[in-house]
């Protein structure tokens, strides 16, 4: 891999939020259509959610990049893994392992163990964090949206 295409991990800025707008909206719909189904999402998308969240979290996220593409995006929230999610079109490049690691080793400076929560039926992603260390708590509905979840736990080293 050249320099230009090795992945940098930087705080994400105001300036990146329609590049985060569009990067959610397209991993949400390739990602989570399969198994909440297409108008669930649509719904979600529509809603105005993503741009809302990105709103708040902009100024205290990460974004992974590829030259001068932004290909993930992670947000920190107390000692919880709050999003991480990488373009689906650079899945299998190592950058949600090089993202996750980055937030790890953040939040393990003020937290002996750390949660994420994830969506029960997302097989793909749970078993990228069960592969790094991470052990399931609990499922349980989520009760705003009624979906099944995960809570996963990871102490640190």
């Amino acid at each position: 891999m050249t320099d230009e295409l090795k992945p940098q991990i930087r705080a994400s800025a105001a300036p990146d939020t329609d590049a985060l707008n569009e990067l959610l909206r397209r991993t949400i719909r390739a990602s989570y259509s399969p198994f909440l189904g297409v108008e669930a999402v649509e719904a979600y998308i529509g809603s105005g959610a993503v741009e809302t969240f990105t709103a708040e979290t902009v100024e205290r996220g990460s974004v992974v990049t590829l030259g001068d593409k932004i290909a993930g995006y992670g947000v920190e929230t107390g000692n919880q893994v709050d999003l991480l999610v990488i373009d689906e079109r650079f899945h299998r490049l190592g950058l949600g392992t090089a993202m996750l690691a980055h937030l790890e080793r953040r939040l393990f400076e003020n937290f002996d163990l750390l949660s994420l929560e994830s969506f029960r039926d997302n097989d793909a992603a749970n078993a990228f964090y069960l592969g790094k260390g991470w052990r399931k708590i609990r499922e349980y509905r989520e009760p705003d949206y009624g979906v099944e979840m995960v809570e996963l736990q990871k102490d640190a080293p």
